[in-house]
């Protein structure tokens, strides 16, 4: 297995559907109204496909104090007048979970294989994440039209003989449902991804994450001076590490090893049941 990764860039436009989001009565549309517009055709770097990424999480109704005066240094994503966009990924892993495992270890590098859906378009396409031994994120897709069984052939394509085990091994194993609203930085040097109506399932097995916010900001190398990671810290927001993909693994099956996820699967479970945590789930 090589220190590093490194993977053929490649990333396609996409064109999304508009879509609204209303919970519990309160509509986003006004708290996202006060940011400037930014289209698909004019992110450029701001596509960060090599990256940092540093995360958060909280409850979703701290996000207009979060927000507020961050529309003088932000645009949002705006796509056919939308502003919130649905997504659907599935996440492939051999069938004795390596990559959740290597994630668990701390192993560097180590790899994410999924399948993301563009809910509001319909694209499809398949995805390759590597997080490198200088904690780099390097990612690279591939439009994926037609059958899942020629996947094998694709994420080959993609990593370039990189991946650490065969690709016709890979099973689908997890399926997460999420909306996400994107904001870029007015330099272009960062963009901010705000997920929330997280589920995962697996199987016959589901679970809905009501009143998560995950906040993920991508940059091309970190900076402290970002913005936004200065307003989560003066809010007392601190950055998490944090996987989708672990975390619904180990939410969805706790017979699975998850020390290291321990921190972050109890802050799950105080956000999205107001405030009392159950320490027996974890």
């Amino acid at each position: 297995m090589t220190n590093t990764c490194s993977l053929p860039p490649r990333l396609s436009q996409t064109a999304f559907l508009p879509y609204f989001f209303s919970h519990q009565g309160i509509s986003l549309s006004e708290e996202l109204g006060r940011f400037p517009a930014v289209h698909l055709e004019d992110l450029g770097s701001a596509a960060l496909l090599d990256r940092q990424d540093t995360k958060f999480l909280f409850r979703q109704d701290w996000l207009s104090s979060l927000l507020r005066g961050l529309e003088q240094e932000y645009q949002i994503l705006e796509i056919a007048r939308g502003r919130i966009f649905q997504y659907r990924t599935v996440y492939y892993d051999t069938p004795d979970l390596l990559f959740y495992h290597q994630h668990h270890a701390g192993t560097q590098p180590r790899w994410k294989i999924r399948q993301r859906i563009y809910l509001n378009s319909g694209s499809t396409f398949l995805e390759i994440k590597c997080r490198d031994n200088h904690d780099r994120t390097h990612k690279t897709r591939l439009k994926a039209a037609g059958s899942p069984a020629a996947y094998p052939i694709l994420v080959n394509e993609l990593a370039g003989g990189a991946l650490p085990v065969q690709p016709a091994s890979l099973q689908a194993v997890l399926e997460t449902s999420y909306s996400r609203v994107t904001l870029v930085h007015a330099g272009g040097r960062e963009r901010i991804t705000l997920d929330f109506q997280l589920s995962f399932s697996a199987g016959k097995r589901s679970r809905r994450l009501p009143g998560l916010m995950i906040a993920e900001v991508k940059q091309s190398s970190r900076d402290r001076q970002s913005p936004a990671i200065k307003r989560f810290k003066d809010k007392g927001v601190r950055p998490v590490s944090f996987s989708k993909y672990c975390a619904g693994s180990a939410l969805l099956n706790p017979a699975l090893k998850h020390n290291r996820f321990k921190p972050v699967l109890r802050s799950i479970n105080h956000f999205t049941t107001g405030g009392k945590l159950n320490e027996r789930t974890f």
